[in-house]
């Protein structure tokens, strides 16, 4: 069964809104789009979107309660709660300096947890 589905594309400010024609779920066809940076990104929204990480860690021995870490690459967007749940529960010990492993392969995804700022301990 073939089917259009639209997507906007996030690459760059253009904002494209790429048309794609799937088949039985594959993508067949993208149109609308000005570079070959957006196509990649709209096949990918369609067959595994992916998500940036971003959050905050509780810090004990800081002068602030939160430390904000990011994952080193996307994530699948179905993973997102699970990564949310699994940071939840950590708690880091001051001082952390910028760039720290917090969490090596967050949830077998092939990705790090790090640091995004240093924090010195009180």
């Amino acid at each position: 069964m073939t089917q259009t589905r639209e997507v906007t594309c996030i690459i760059c400010p253009l904002g494209c809104k790429a048309k794609l024609i799937l088949d039985e779920g594959k993508v067949i066809s993208v149109t609308n789009i000005e570079c070959p940076r957006g196509e990649a990104y709209a096949i990918t929204e369609i067959n595994a979107p992916v998500r940036d990480f971003f959050t905050t860690v509780k810090v004990a021995g800081a002068r602030v309660p939160m430390l904000p870490v990011r994952a080193t690459g996307p994530i699948p967007k179905d993973k997102m709660m699970a990564c949310i749940r699994e940071v939840s529960e950590i708690v880091v010990q001051a001082p952390i300096p910028l760039g720290t492993v917090i969490v090596k392969n967050l949830l077998n995804l092939g990705v790090d947890l790090v640091s995004t700022r240093s924090l010195d301990a009180m």
